[in-house]
């Protein structure tokens, strides 16, 4: 289980991320694998948007949480640190926010998946603010503060 409780800016065009890559592949991305336990994002239309992904080659799992989600990432969201969770085993991944359960990917969800599996390998943890972007759009706020609080990162290992 990996967690963290982070408070993050809303301002349009920032495009927060809580995510792994591996730490030692042989191989190029996606084979090498992506896990994105948080993608959190408001565009240059205004929309706030929560993602999760696994990427690896063949395909992607990705889901999002929006404003219309029992999990709303609407007004005070952003004044308050959120705990993003995964849990990870040699089969699935499990994603979590404040504790809800949002979903979970099986390795045997598709062959694509099946067949290139590179989740057991070594990933190490990224998180970062990127300004802009596929997620983050056009519209950048520059002229304020921005920022992505990280109250703690956690990694748990199963004995």
């Amino acid at each position: 289980r990996i967690e963290a409780s982070i408070k993050m800016d809303p301002t349009r065009g920032l495009w927060h991320a809580f995510w792994m890559l591996p730490s030692f592949s042989n191989s190029y991305w996606p084979k090498s694998g992506e896990v994105d336990i948080m993608e959190n994002y408001t565009n240059s239309e205004g929309v706030k948007k929560l993602i999760n992904n696994l990427i690896f080659e063949g395909g992607s799992f990705s889901a999002s949480v929006t404003e219309n989600d029992s999990i709303s990432i609407l007004g005070s969201y952003f004044d308050e640190f959120h705990t993003y969770s995964i849990e990870w085993d040699r089969a699935s991944f499990s994603w979590f926010i404040d504790g809800v359960y949002l979903r979970t990917v099986y390795k045997t969800d598709s062959e694509a998946l099946e067949n290139s599996w590179p989740f057991n390998e070594s990933f190490h943890l990224i998180l970062n603010t990127a300004i802009g972007g596929n997620l983050g759009g056009d519209v950048i706020n520059v002229n304020s503060p921005q920022y992505m609080l990280v109250d703690y990162v956690r990694v748990y290992q199963k004995k």
